[in-house]
């Protein structure tokens, strides 16, 4: 077992390349580098050799191409990281004198300009009606429940979707009388606390007391029938069928709406609401990229634009406060 400890990263490693991993990632630390994306993307290529029971001693061609393959529903960004870290510790261990295969393949960067979803208001709204009258089914008896709160949730607090799922009811702290959301080891192993509105803390607990109820008993805030957490397939299959029913139309895959879009969508609407209040901007920034839990400012400034763009009656007011910040839209969403 390898075990790498800083103030962000709280990772083990236990494949046959956990020395190497380890011996890696220190030798960036210590050039100088960031390497906290590498921890997170390495700790699931770990996983990802033991859960797939490979017992080669070094990373063959065949295993770079397997850990590779292109996952459903990826963006091009995640997908071409996952290579590059790969190849980065392939790289390392050729440096060392070690027979690893190392991918002469250049990694292309996607240069698209990808334009995210927004939401409207009258759609949240039927997107949330449709959620709620999602019937029962037998494979899965809390999902008519478990399904309308996941997605006011992702709705109503920007949440990425793995965060959601992974949310435990041990997560979850009354403060004040409203709730609070503690996540852990989330993108870019990042720690941060959500707090919630009057409104939602009331619907959420609500939901939680109906879960004790249930003859569930999981430790998750949103339980599979097996009382683990649902997989990202399964809940953007039921996302595109209340699309569907909401007469949302989906342009098909790489265009969107994604699930992804909700935190897009609660990104501008909330630099929105916060401009219309008054609030400096440099100051709604800093909150909103916090709450988000982006590791830099410009990940929330590239917001900015958008919200200029869809909102006119506003666009003066933020040119006016931050036009010489604004940039332009590019693929680093997070």
């Amino acid at each position: 077992m390898y075990n790498l400890n800083s103030r962000m990263v709280r990772k083990e490693f236990h494949s046959q390349f956990a020395p190497l991993i380890t011996n890696f990632i220190a030798e960036k630390k210590g050039l100088g580098h960031k390497a906290d994306a590498d921890v997170g993307l390495l700790f699931q290529f770990d996983k990802f050799i033991i859960d797939e029971c490979i017992q080669d001693a070094v990373i063959t061609k065949e295993i770079f191409n397997k850990w590779c393959g292109r996952r459903p529903h990826e963006s091009d960004k995640t997908h071409q990281m996952r290579q590059s870290s790969v190849n980065q510790l392939c790289r390392y261990a050729a440096r060392m004198g070690l027979p690893y295969y190392v991918s002469t393949h250049k990694i292309r960067k996607n240069r698209s300009q990808f334009r995210p979803y927004i939401f409207t208001d009258d759609e949240i709204s039927r997107f949330l009606k449709s959620a709620d009258e999602l019937g029962r089914t037998p494979y899965s008896p809390k999902r008519h429940n478990v399904i309308p709160m996941l997605f006011t949730m992702l709705i109503c607090t920007g949440l990425r979707l793995n965060e959601a799922l992974r949310l435990k009811k041990s997560d979850v702290e009354i403060q004040g009388g409203n709730a609070v959301l503690r996540l852990y080891d989330t993108k870019f192993d990042k720690d941060r606390i959500v707090p919630l509105t009057e409104n939602l803390t009331k619907d959420f607990m609500s939901y939680l007391d109906g879960l004790a109820l249930s003859p569930l008993k999981s430790e998750y805030v949103f339980p599979a029938k097996d009382n683990g957490f649902y997989g990202h397939s399964t809940i953007y299959t039921v996302f595109r069928k209340i699309l569907f029913h909401a007469g949302i139309p989906h342009g098909g895959r790489g265009k969107g709406p994604r699930i992804h879009d909700f935190r897009h969508t609660f990104a501008v609407k909330s630099l929105r609401n916060m401009e219309l209040k008054g609030t400096d901007v440099d100051a709604s920034l800093i909150m909103l990229s916090r709450y988000l839990g982006h590791t830099c400012l410009a990940s929330t400034q590239v917001y900015l634009h958008l919200t200029a763009e869809l909102f006119p009656y506003i666009s003066s007011k933020v040119e006016a406060s931050c036009g010489n910040i604004i940039p332009e839209v590019e693929v680093h969403y997070g």
